[in-house]
């Protein structure tokens, strides 16, 4: 009887192994991909994926942990690359960055410390960034008062960062006189 058991124990061993070799041929066979879109897929991998979304640089400096360039995607907001780049330190003044701006390609955020130590967000020769100024920095500006920093601000926040120093000019109450006057006293990138 106990031959009978082995025998019958051998030939059920044998129909399961037999199965799963063929079923793993199988497999193998329809979901086989050729050498040459294996190497398709790797270079896929290596691609950034298209989706439509501009992808930005954006050099964040001062007093943040992680001080560099990092990658932004349109539309994302200033606290999403201080964020990326570890955040703020115990030392940074928050009030002087409008963690709120969209980014821009090359884009530089720079975040001052509360005694002022670092770089200030405005260029070596002073001049007020007209994408960072708050209404008490554009009041300094001759012919600009409180209600025309208070206008540039929504301009700034309405239309996106100002490319260029003459896009002041969009602001109702800022004409050409007014300009020329301050042409030489602001910066846009």
């Amino acid at each position: 009887m106990e031959r009978h058991w082995n025998k019958k124990y051998v030939k059920i061993v044998s129909v399961v192994v037999v199965l799963f070799v063929l079923i793993s041929i199988g497999w193998k066979q329809f979901h086989h991909v050729p050498p040459e879109m294996e190497t398709i897929l790797e270079e896929n991998k290596l691609k950034p994926e298209s989706s439509g979304v501009n992808v930005f640089m954006v050099d964040v400096k001062g007093a943040v942990h992680s001080p560099g360039v990092y990658e932004a995607n349109e539309g994302e907001r200033v606290f999403h690359v201080i964020e990326r780049a570890g955040g703020m330190t115990e030392d940074a003044d928050v009030s002087k960055v409008n963690l709120a701006l969209r980014v821009t390609d090359e884009m530089v955020i720079n975040v001052p410390t509360i005694w002022g130590s670092m770089e200030s967000q405005e260029s070596s020769n002073r001049k007020i960034n007209l994408n960072f100024a708050d209404a008490s920095q554009l009041t300094q500006l001759p012919g600009i008062g409180a209600k025309k920093a208070e206008a540039i601000i929504a301009y700034r926040e309405e239309h996106g960062p100002f490319r260029s120093i003459d896009e002041i000019k969009n602001i109702s109450g800022i004409g050409e006189q007014t300009f020329e006057q301050i042409k030489e006293l602001i910066t846009a990138p």
